[in-house]
Order: C-alpha cells, then sequence, then structure tokens
C-alpha cells in the first residue's frame, strides 16, 4: 500500500513538472506580440516630422520626438529637444502613444475654464439666493 501511495505522489510530480516545461515563460510570447504591435503602430504613423510619438522604454524612460526611419527590428525617433537620433528595438518598447496636438491642448484649457466657470456661477447663485 505504501509503495503505491508514493508512485502515485512520484506520477503526479513527473506530470506537473513536465507541465511547467511545457509552459511558455512569462514575458516570453507577450514580448513578441507587443513587438509586433509596437511595429504596427509606427508603420501605422508612417515617417517624417508630423510622425510624432512618445516612447516608454523598458527601463522606464520616455523618449518624445518623430519616426525618422523604421527597420525591421527597430525604429529612429528624433529627440524633440535636442534633435539627437534615438534608435529604439521594437522589444524594447513598453508604451507608446500619439501626444496631444496644441489645438486639443487649448480645447481641453478652454474646457477646464468653461467648467470652473460654471462652477463658481452656480455657487454663488447659491450663495446669493438667485431667482
Amino acid at each position: 500500500m505504501r509503495g503505491t501511495i508514493i508512485g502515485i505522489r512520484s506520477c503526479v510530480v513527473l506530470g506537473l513538472m513536465s507541465l511547467m516545461l511545457h509552459l511558455p515563460v512569462p514575458g516570453q510570447t507577450t514580448s513578441n506580440g507587443k513587438a509586433a504591435k509596437m511595429k504596427a503602430e509606427v508603420q501605422k504613423l508612417g515617417v517624417g516630422p508630423n510622425a510624432k510619438l512618445e516612447v516608454q522604454l523598458s527601463d522606464r524612460r520616455r523618449v518624445r520626438g518623430y519616426i525618422s526611419e523604421i527597420k525591421d527590428e527597430s525604429f529612429v525617433l528624433i529627440t524633440e529637444q535636442s534633435g539627437t537620433a534615438t534608435e529604439i528595438r521594437y522589444s524594447d518598447a513598453e508604451k507608446a502613444k500619439k501626444p496631444l496636438s496644441k489645438g486639443v491642448k487649448i480645447a481641453i484649457g478652454v474646457g477646464v475654464a468653461f467648467a470652473a466657470f460654471v462652477g463658481l456661477a452656480v455657487l454663488l447663485c447659491r450663495s446669493n439666493g438667485c431667482d
């Protein structure tokens, strides 16, 4: 009886170990998927001063600029402030987003100012008894 219990435990342990060996390593498949997604996003934006992008790298640094060159494994970003070229591998990029345009930033500011004005008007009306 004791021999069969040890035999069953051994089989269970060996079975679990073989399953673990066949499971994908965390980050292995997702990094390939992220790299492909990043490459598609960069290719969709294209090249030139209008192809602006802000990229967060895997080491948490952020690079902001425009795409000047698209390669098979990487792309080149020209930074806005210094004008230096930074080659970024698709696999090193964690996130990418297109920065807001000046018009959108102005519209957000106007919306916030309008909301503050309406809120202030409502407060004044309640305190003074506007009817």
